[in-house]
């Protein structure tokens, strides 16, 4: 009786333990596509008419700044040249992920 309620404790503790694991592995992908800018950040003021825009995209297919599309590294890293206008430049930052959820995002930035 009590080798069978020990089986039915292990049994009960493997299960549970591969449920977590199965949860926390697939809880990025329910999350949706991420976009990290590292430079400039929001509201920052460039300094100049021309500025480079970096980041990283997890989880990203497809990555669109202001409408175009952008080539994304192995890493998830990107960088484009944009060119700023008085009195701000306003930049949509659209990823897509595998499973077509999108993620919006604006960048404000002043010459």
């Amino acid at each position: 009786m009590f080798k069978e309620k020990g089986l039915l404790i292990l049994g009960g503790c493997l299960l549970l333990l591969f449920v977590g694991y199965a949860i926390t592995k697939s809880f990025p992908y329910v999350r949706g596509p991420e976009v990290i800018i590292y430079s400039p950040k929001n509201g920052d003021k460039v300094g100049t008419t021309t500025f480079m825009l970096t980041g990283k995209a997890v989880r990203v297919r497809e990555l669109y700044l202001s409408g175009k599309s952008v080539t994304i590294d192995p890493e998830g890293r990107f960088s484009e040249t944009f060119v700023s206008y008085s009195p701000y430049t306003i930049l949509v930052i659209e990823a897509v992920d595998r499973h077509n959820k999108r993620s919006l995002q604006t960048l404000t930035v002043t010459p």
